[in-house]
């Protein structure tokens, strides 16, 4: 039997801009697991039995960082600064290869952090670290995804 093990290669990633345009991000390198987790709430009474009972609460869509290849003043360095300057949740995009025309992941993300590295002898990189908001959405798409007008 084959596997149907694949890489990520091909994969994409868009971040709105000011005007709530969805702009592809150039020399990406990493993606962050996209992990949402329920909040545990102790619901244990006096006839628990001796142990705790839990129940689900509410969803946190989680952080993480992506990775770029750093082009200083290039337009995926100045849309993740002015991202992370204006402090308003973006929405953004992820697009994962699946053999067909891709997997895509949606929501909104808040700007955290951008850093970015500059070594002696190695490439320079940036880090984008997300706050996520709210749901995630998922899709296969059935078309190959567009410049970001559409998802």
């Amino acid at each position: 039997m084959t596997t149907d093990a694949r890489t990520g290669s091909g994969a994409r990633f868009w971040l709105a801009n000011a005007t709530g345009v969805l702009t592809e991000c150039d020399e990406m390198i990493t993606i962050p697991d996209i992990d949402q987790q329920d909040d545990e709430i102790d619901a244990t009474h006096f006839k628990s039995e001796g142990f705790k009972e839990y129940i689900n609460g509410l969803t946190d869509s989680g952080t993480g960082d992506f990775g770029f290849n750093l082009v200083p003043g290039g337009p995926t360095d100045v849309l993740i600064a002015e991202a992370k300057a204006s402090k308003e949740a973006r929405e953004w995009r992820l697009v994962i290869p699946d053999g067909d025309f891709g997997y895509a992941f949606t929501g909104k993300l808040i700007v955290r952090g951008y850093k970015r590295t500059v070594p002696i002898n190695d490439r320079m990189t940036a880090t984008l670290t997300a706050r996520f908001s709210g749901k995630i959405a998922e899709a296969k798409l059935t078309e190959e995804p567009d410049d970001g007008a559409g998802a």
